[in-house]
């Protein structure tokens, strides 16, 4: 059976609302707020997570206890935006692959630094 052409495509509306989302949390996060993303991540392996700093942390607990940890480095006043590269969903299952921008205001720095 062949999906529409379009259904892999463009995300449905209810998608593109939680990459919007998505993008407000991440944004929490860069300002030393990782409450919100805590709420939205899985609680269940398989869970992976790519760091600034370019490592990768694997685990569910692995991944929220870094994300907490890394947090602490931003300060308020951090902007980002998502650069969504490719994006699908059909019915429960979406994914979405891209970078996030970033100019963040971090512990101990005069000067905003430049993240993706």
């Amino acid at each position: 059976m062949n999906a529409p052409k379009d259904l892999f495509l463009q995300p449905t509306r209810s998608f593109q609302d939680f990459l919007r989302t998505r993008e407000r949390i991440s944004n929490d996060y860069i300002n030393g707020h990782p409450e919100p993303l805590a709420d939205i991540a899985t609680q269940h392996d398989h869970a992976t997570f790519f760091p600034p700093g370019g490592t990768t942390v694997q685990g569910a607990a692995e991944v929220s206890t870094s994300q907490r940890q890394g947090a602490q480095s931003f300060r308020n006043g951090s902007t980002g935006q998502f650069e969504i590269m490719q994006s699908a969903s059909s019915g429960t299952l979406a994914f979405w692959t891209g970078v996030q921008h970033a100019e963040v205001v971090m512990e101990g720095k005069d000067e905003r630094v430049s993240m993706q």
